[in-house]
């Protein structure tokens, strides 16, 4: 009987800080678990993150943008849709500019002219993907994330058969629809479900609609001012200022890096 493929939840992974970083840390987790023969201390890693957060906060996602558009990084330095993400990690690998990274990848052997960026669209091919024992592949996967904004979205990380989750594992188990909480190994069957919950109902919405789901900045600033502590005050002041809402369309694909 052939064994069920499983995958383990790693609570040695990368975990990122108090601010909205889950993107950024899944791309780390990816590139930086387990891929030296030197130990990468949490330090290089938080100072790495914050290179590339600053820059996320500079970049398409600063204030004047507009929100209301596919190519919109975020407010806070996170990402919402595939596009973005995607043309995000393309700048930084391409610029030289960010030394941290790049000294960082450099120590590890990697070139980062020979990291290819590709994007999966569909369940089915996840399931493919799942199957497959790439050793130099790891995947970064939208979930749904568990707060009181609707259509939040968190990013977690998937390499040779180990999910590598910044964040909180709370979140893991409710997009799976898991019910043995002591368990760290997920099944293909429930990674699949992480992603699927959230692919579907957004892929479902645009059939209906016409639109891709929409993710509320300043509601999510109104609602939990007091409470986030991982926001800068400045950030947390502009999107305060803003009477209309502040949309950003959600497009959640996976993202592959080989």
């Amino acid at each position: 009987m052939k064994e069920e493929l499983t995958f383990e939840v790693k609570d040695d992974r990368f975990k990122q800080e108090h601010r909205p970083t889950c993107a950024i840390y899944s791309f780390l987790n990816g590139l930086f678990y387990k891929e030296s023969n030197k130990k990468i201390s949490t330090e290089c890693i938080n100072n790495v993150a914050d290179e590339l957060w600053k820059h996320a906060l500079k970049s398409k996602s600063s204030i004047t943008t507009k929100l209301d558009s596919r190519n919109t990084c975020s407010l806070v330095g996170e990402f919402f849709n595939t596009e973005s993400l995607i043309s995000f990690l393309k700048s930084i690998l391409n610029e030289s500019n960010f030394k941290e990274f790049h000294s960082l990848l450099n120590s590890t052997g990697t070139n980062s002219d020979n990291i290819k960026i590709r994007c999966i669209d569909s369940v089915a091919e996840f399931d493919r993907e799942l199957t497959k024992n790439f050793e130099n592949v790891f995947y970064i996967v939208p979930i749904n994330a568990d707060n009181t904004c609707k259509n939040n979205m968190h990013w977690i990380c998937i390499k040779k058969g180990e999910i590598l989750n910044s964040a909180t594992n709370k979140y893991l188990r409710k997009a799976a629809k898991k019910t043995i909480k002591l368990s760290k190994n997920y099944s293909k069957n429930e990674v699949e479900t992480m992603f699927k919950r959230i692919h579907n109902r957004n892929k479902d919405m645009y059939k209906r609609t016409g639109r891709y789901p929409k993710f509320d900045f300043h509601s999510w600033a109104k609602k939990d001012a007091n409470s986030k502590k991982n926001i800068q005050v400045n950030i947390r002041r502009e999107l305060k200022k803003y009477r209309n809402s502040l949309l950003v369309t959600i497009i959640s694909n996976i993202v592959i890096l080989m």
